[in-house]
């Protein structure tokens, strides 16, 4: 028996709506609410189409002699947003062990390659912490990724080489150098930033014109933020305006909230827009009715 193209498109929607990887027995009891072998078999010729179409990815079992699993994301994005996800739901920046311990066997041969992507698209980052190499949701300040022993001997570098300078020089500059980088100044007051203050005053003054709606669309504060900047004689931060959010998420203070599907993405407001812990695309964000204002 042929499938109809409802069939088709309903089998194709669950496997986009599904959260994880399903089999086609649970595709069917989705779409047909039923796992009679006959529907089974209409769903596993779905699905092998939508494969061999580019529409969806064949994923290994969970268990060995399991059927198959298919997904609307590849193996690597899978496993990718897995990681991001563990990374989130711990308090400090878990090791690379601790992560990949949490990883099912059947996905660990795309775990380093999961982690690479995450780090290329300034999803995580990776730093040495604790004599272990770690994954973070954020840029940490450099005095967290110091020991108390790192701090006190820059401390004694900045003293000793004080009579080498013709400026005043303290730990405090340095650790801003560090985490600024070569184009850092070591002197005066740190440029401008974004902060969890400024976002609020923005999403306040963005209420009234929601008409009654409480979501902001990420492009929006954008370039709330690229105008703040010009005026301020600073440069605008994507990652740094992506970290706030995420940490503001992450302290329940904000919710980030996914793009609907029915509607597509500008191709402009793409690179702007950044990932949950599901991988969806994160197109608005609010305070959270539940946070202070």
């Amino acid at each position: 028996m042929l499938p109809t193209d409802e069939e088709i498109t309903s089998i194709c929607e669950a496997v986009k709506e599904s959260p994880t990887p399903i089999t086609a027995r649970q595709a069917c009891n989705r779409v047909f609410g039923t796992e009679k072998r006959t529907q089974v078999t209409i769903c596993e010729t779905v699905l092998r189409k939508l494969v061999a179409d580019g529409v969806a990815f064949k994923h290994p079992p969970i268990r060995r002699k399991s059927p198959a699993r298919y997904w609307h994301k590849d193996l690597v994005s899978r496993v990718a947003s897995q990681i991001e996800q563990i990374v989130y739901l711990n308090s400090d920046p878990p090791t690379v062990n601790h992560v990949r311990s949490r990883i099912g066997k059947c996905d660990l041969p795309w775990f380093d390659e999961a982690v690479g992507r995450l780090i290329n698209e300034n999803r995580l980052y990776e730093i040495t912490y604790r004599r272990a190499r770690r994954l973070s949701a954020r840029v940490l300040k450099a005095d967290r990724v110091l020991t108390a022993s790192d701090l006190q001997f820059l401390g004694n570098i900045v003293t000793k080489t004080a009579p080498c300078r013709g400026m005043t020089l303290t730990v405090e500059d340095v650790l801003r150098f560090l985490e600024r980088g070569p184009g850092a100044s070591l002197e005066g007051p740190a440029p401008l930033t974004l902060t969890e203050s400024l976002l609020k005053e923005w999403y306040e003054e963005e209420l009234p014109g929601l008409l009654g709606a409480t979501s902001v669309p990420l492009p929006r504060t954008w370039n709330r933020y690229n105008e703040w900047c010009d005026a301020n004689g600073t440069v605008p931060d994507l990652s740094a305006f992506h970290g706030i959010l995420r940490r503001l998420a992450q302290d329940k203070a904000v919710e980030l909230i996914p793009h609907s599907r029915s509607q597509p993405i500008p191709e402009g407001e793409k690179k702007i827009l950044m990932k949950g812990p599901r991988g969806e695309t994160i197109y608005f964000w609010r305070w959270h009715p539940g946070a202070e204002k």
